[in-house]
């Protein structure tokens, strides 16, 4: 009996000390940004314009505008969790493709966006950009489009506007749901300083929203986009894609020709 109670302590000491350190790791596990000097000239292939915004709490945010010359619309595109705007060409020529305009952006402390990470304000950077697009776009003609952690910003932004469509890419239910496939036995309600609480947005948007998840994702359980797909009922298409994982799904075909009979 002595031997279990010294065995069930450890056992304790361990979950404890791992919560600790994953709490304040986590803004590297979370967060994979790459910086890019403001001096920076972007080259892309398409033509395009870049802007600056100032956010509400005064911090510089960087996006860029791919245009053509008579789009349908524009697609509001927000990234994932790492890189910056730059690895965003293969989403930005796929939309230019289907006719739309595509503004992309850097969240605060990824690309040439200042700040640090604080999620209410990302929340709010995230409008600023729709309201951005709302000056020289009907808002009948605006996409939101998430991938990962930018399907957050994205369904935030759809729950309080009224844009065109929403798409939803690989993406969270809540960053609590989607973290206990990972740390199935740590406390992760009290290990988490960010909710990334997608679910809760979804009980507010109006619009017509598409799921898309594949299958054989490892990194967010394809669990996540059926439970969203709970919240909306009829107001949203679950596309679940065998073969897809987390990194494959922008070159599968079945999720290219379901993009592009929604925005035809």
């Amino acid at each position: 009996m002595y031997i279990w109670v010294i065995l069930f302590a450890i056992l304790i000491i361990l979950v404890l000390m791992t919560s600790i350190l994953l709490y304040f790791i986590q803004d590297k596990i979370l967060f994979h940004p790459e910086k890019i000097s403001k001096e920076h000239s972007f080259t892309f292939s398409n033509e395009f314009e870049e802007m600056f915004l100032e956010s509400v709490d005064g911090v510089s945010l960087n996006g860029v505008l791919f245009k053509l010359s008579n789009p349908k619309g524009v697609v509001i595109y927000y990234h994932n969790h790492s890189g910056n705007l730059k690895h965003c060409s293969n989403a930005i020529y796929r939309f230019n493709q289907l006719n739309y305009d595509v503004l992309v952006m850097d969240y605060r402390g990824f690309g040439k966006s200042d700040g640090t990470y604080d999620e209410g304000k990302m929340y709010e950077d995230a409008e600023l950009w729709y309201n951005q697009a709302k000056q020289h776009y009907d808002e009948r003609n605006i996409v939101l489009f998430g991938r990962g952690l930018g399907a957050t910003f994205a369904s935030y932004v759809a729950a309080r506007n009224n844009p065109k469509y929403l798409c939803i890419e690989s993406a969270m239910y809540t960053l609590l749901y989607a973290s206990r496939f990972h740390y199935r036995f740590l406390p992760m309600k009290w290990v988490l300083k960010y909710k990334f609480n997608l679910a809760e947005s979804l009980e507010n948007v109006a619009c017509k929203t598409y799921i898309f998840h594949g299958i054989k994702d490892n990194l967010i359980h394809y669990s996540n986009a059926e439970k969203m797909h709970a919240i909306l009922k009829e107001k949203s298409e679950l596309i679940l894609i065998p073969e897809g994982n987390h990194y494959n799904l922008g070159n599968n075909t079945t999720f290219l020709h379901k993009l592009e009979e929604i925005l035809r």
